[in-house]
């Protein structure tokens, strides 16, 4: 169930809480704290904004939802301007969601430039997600989110070996947020979630891939079958980073579009 009150710019799934399920996962809808963002679009960027910066945006651009890097070891940008006041702020403008980022340990065979990585050993490794989820969680908290939000684990593409590594610290990512009441879910490269997101015993409520073909659809992405995480479980980095002026601000954003979801207040 959708409603709408903005003439179906955007829809908030109002469903009572269910089981929402498809090939690779099961996850519960908690609407209170998370909505399904259907068609919409969104950016992300490395630091946020001031509240009247997002305020010009808000009043003058397409986008409906952006992201927050809430935290992580490899977090590129310092928040000065993020707090739970921000949080109110923004979601006071009127934005539909926020999607909370987690940028921690990255995969042994990452492309990420001196980022630091995880364990090789794959009970270590399972261990490094349980203690990234609960920071993430204790982050969350601090700027207002609700126990029961989503956040996302910002897992640059990486070669696929070895893979083990990652998929147990995606499994101890997902299984800790969901002991915290939380929604897991994970960025990064169609091919590494189709190869070791999607096969583990609890893999993420939803996914948020990288493939800047410039379309908007969340389906057709590179190395990602249609049919895994197919039940409004993901969204779509479109293009990568470029110079946006909207409201007499210019941000350097990446685009993004929504078909799963994202923090609601």
């Amino acid at each position: 169930m959708f409603a709408t009150n903005d003439g179906g710019r955007t829809l908030n799934d109002v469903t009572p809480s269910m089981v929402a399920s498809n090939a690779t996962s099961t996850s519960i809808v908690q609407p209170e704290a998370v909505v399904t963002s259907t068609g919409t679009k969104g950016f992300d960027q490395c630091a946020a904004g001031t509240v009247s910066q997002m305020q010009a945006w808000w009043s003058n651009t397409p986008w409906s939802f952006a992201n927050i890097y809430i935290g992580g070891s490899n977090r590129g940008c310092s928040q000065g301007n993020l707090t739970s006041g921000w949080v109110t702020s923004i979601f006071n403008q009127g934005w539909v969601g926020l999607v909370p980022t987690w940028v921690g340990p990255q995969a042994p065979g990452s492309s990420c430039t001196g980022c630091g990585k995880m364990s090789t050993n794959t009970t270590t490794a399972r261990q490094q997600g349980v203690s990234e989820a609960d920071a993430a969680t204790n982050a969350a908290s601090a700027l207002g989110l609700s126990p029961a939000t989503i956040i996302y684990y910002d897992m640059e593409q990486y070669s696929g070996s070895p893979s083990g590594p990652v998929q147990a610290f995606v499994e101890g990512w997902v299984t800790e947020l969901h002991a915290k009441g939380s929604k897991a879910g994970v960025y990064g490269a169609g091919a590494n979630a189709a190869s070791d997101w999607a096969v583990i015993a609890n893999p993420p409520d939803a996914v948020w891939i990288a493939n800047w073909n410039g379309s908007t659809s969340v389906y057709g992405l590179s190395g990602l079958p249609d049919s895994d995480w197919d039940v409004h479980q993901r969204l779509h980095q479109y293009e990568g980073g470029h110079n946006e002026t909207w409201g007499g601000v210019t941000f350097n954003i990446d685009s993004d579009s929504a078909d799963g979801p994202i923090a609601h207040r």
